[in-house]
């Protein structure tokens, strides 16, 4: 297994002598050897975090990938393309994605977005061929940025590819990166991403993604990952912590996938949704006595339940037993499902022309919005505006440095729009929202 540690952090030591080898670029390799079918196994290192090039609120994310990762089997309803996205900050003055199709076949249409921090930057869709590499530049101004790339129907783990940048250009915004979900979604294949802070809840409860914005938003059929931390803060050994987790009723007890923790742990599933968290002989320290031993956690992976309704709020808390004490209760989480809760802007900055290729302004569209090519003018080109059932509601050849698109009579929804040049090739492709 490959572990990719970010640049922040500096690896200090193994437990149990473990070895691995070092390659370069923060990245440490670990043999794992053998693996049975169905079997499990955990391995644990120390990094420091470099506190003379991190500050408070600044995200720092690690990834692990395990091989063999080839698939075995052929999976039907899938083309073979893949694609996957990359993010880099040069010279902390530029931010380029690239979306490169690793797969063995071409992919169709694919939608991608570009998000600043919790805005929309601009959408819109491309194909590509197979080991083709697209890339896009953006200024750099030190706000978070990510891009989402939908995956070729049918891929057999992803939904979506991701990657995404922080404080390249400045210091502009902290904490977004776990509002989304991270990684590919790829199970050989996994990332981590933790939040600098100053002080926090030793005993405490974390679900991500986070969720989009106070309400926490995510999209139905969003699998969450809970991450439930204790520490000992008594004054004398813990030989036993048991953790109880009374499961939210929307959330499917069967899919229930134990993960990593600090030590080993059993774990049982009773009742309606009770998940409970055994550490035996864990022999905790107190706090005062040895402040890092003192400290614990475990995590799961869980689904919801299918066809959970649009705004459903999806909370829960679990209960931290040190030996024969009272139960420590952590916070509550919260997850409210929904759809189409990213929001727009009217003002996208200027980005390379291969990015936009066309800019719609103002986007929403009250009574009309307008169609300008970034390099040229059009000609002879044809737009063409179809509903979320797919239908053809507008098509319209245009010629000029701009096209004023008048609404009419369409009714307030989100559409697809489609740019083609006289050849019929595509120029761009994207959506507007009629208010």
């Amino acid at each position: 297994m490959d572990v990719v540690l970010d640049a922040h952090l500096v690896f200090t030591d193994t437990f149990l002598n473990r070895p691995y080898t070092f390659l370069g670029n923060n990245t440490y390799r670990f043999p794992l050897g053998e693996v049975v079918s169905g079997s499990s196994g955990s391995l644990y290192f120390k990094v420091y975090v470099d506190c003379d090039s991190t500050a408070i609120g600044q995200t720092l994310c690690s990834a692990a990938h395990i091989y063999p990762d080839s698939l075995c089997v052929e999976i039907p309803d899938w083309s073979g393309a893949q694609v996957i996205v990359s993010a880099y900050c040069e010279q902390d003055t530029a931010i380029r994605f690239e979306i490169k199709n690793t797969g063995f076949a071409p992919s169709g249409l694919l939608e991608y977005i570009i998000i600043e921090d919790d805005i929309v930057l601009m959408e819109g869709h491309d194909s590509y061929d197979p080991g083709q590499t697209r890339a896009y530049t953006l200024p750099a101004n030190g706000h978070f940025r990510r891009m989402e790339v939908d995956q070729e129907p049918g891929h057999p783990f992803s939904q979506k590819a991701s990657a995404w940048v922080e404080n390249c250009g400045g210091t502009g915004s902290g904490g977004f990166v776990n509002w989304y979900f991270l990684g590919d979604g790829i199970p050989s294949q996994d990332v981590a991403c933790t939040e600098i802070k100053g002080s926090y809840d030793p005993n405490d409860k974390q679900g991500f993604p986070l969720g989009y914005g106070a309400d926490h938003r995510i999209r139905p059929g969003q699998d969450l990952e809970y991450l439930i931390r204790f520490q000992n803060t008594g004054t004398d050994t813990a030989f036993t912590v048991v953790i109880r987790d009374t499961l939210s009723a929307w959330l499917d007890p069967a899919s229930v996938r134990p993960g990593a923790a600090s030590h080993p742990y059993t774990w049982a599933l009773s009742g309606q949704g009770l998940l409970t968290f055994t550490f035996v002989k864990i022999l905790l320290p107190d706090s005062t006595t040895n402040l890092a031993g003192s400290q614990g956690f475990v995590s799961f992976h869980i689904a919801q339940q299918p066809d959970v309704p649009l705004e459903t709020k999806i909370g829960n808390t679990a209960d931290i037993y040190f030996d024969f004490n009272a139960p420590i209760i952590t916070n509550q989480t919260l997850h409210t499902v929904g759809f189409d809760f990213l929001t727009g802007t009217d003002d996208p900055p200027a980005l390379p022309a291969r990015l936009f290729a066309v800019q719609v302004s103002p986007n929403p569209v009250v009574e009309s919005t307008t169609f300008r090519l970034t390099e040229g003018a059009f000609r002879q080109h044809v737009l063409t505006l179809t509903d979320a059932l797919g239908r053809t509601v507008r098509q319209s050849r245009i010629s000029g440095n701009q096209f004023v698109f008048e609404r009419q009579n369409l009714p307030a929804g989100i559409y697809a729009y489609r740019v083609e040049d006289v050849q019929g090739r595509l120029v761009e492709g994207g959506k507007v929202v009629l208010k």
